[in-house]
Order: structure tokens, then C-alpha cells, then sequence
């Protein structure tokens, strides 16, 4: 799967970037490449805007499966119990 194609998403670098009611988000860099990982925890849709300028990029992978290549820029609507995978612009 992707975690095993992308060595920075099980062994790079972690950090939190918001944690927010039932929304955790967070970024994992390593081997030139940046991730960011939303999750929305709860049943109900939610809005993230990433204060962060580097978060920008677009979707590898989505829990519903039809957000691939969709992009990101500093705001992403999640669904009910979804998690999205960002493969960031820049690395950093």
C-alpha cells in the first residue's frame, strides 16, 4: 500500500499540526517527501484550515476513495469519518 511505497509515512519525522474537537492533523516528512494526515474523527463533516503555508498539495488518498489528485490549499472539507492523505509541494 502507500504507507509502504512512502517510507516518510512510516518513518519520518512527526508532527502535529492541529488538534481540533475530533479532528487530528498532522505531517510526516522523510525521504525528500512531506505528507500531511487529516482525520475527522467525528460523524458529522468538518472544515480544516491549515494556518501552516507550506500545506499545499494534493490528495493521494482518501477513506471514501474518489478524492485522488484533487487539490489543496490551506482549507480541506472532510466528510463524516474521513481520512485524507496529502502528498505536500514541498518537502521543506
Amino acid at each position: 500500500g502507500l504507507r509502504r511505497r512512502e517510507p516518510a509515512l512510516a518513518l519520518g519525522d512527526y508532527r502535529t499540526l492541529a488538534i481540533e474537537g475530533d479532528v487530528l492533523v498532522y505531517r510526516r516528512r522523510g525521504a525528500g517527501k512531506a505528507f500531511a494526515v487529516a482525520l475527522n474523527l467525528e460523524s458529522k463533516p468538518k472544515a480544516v484550515l491549515f494556518t501552516e503555508d507550506d500545506i499545499r498539495g494534493h490528495v493521494v488518498l482518501s477513506t471514501y476513495m474518489d478524492r485522488e489528485d484533487e487539490p489543496v490549499e490551506r482549507e480541506l472539507a472532510l466528510r463524516a469519518d474521513e481520512g485524507v492523505i496529502i502528498e505536500l509541494d514541498e518537502a521543506g
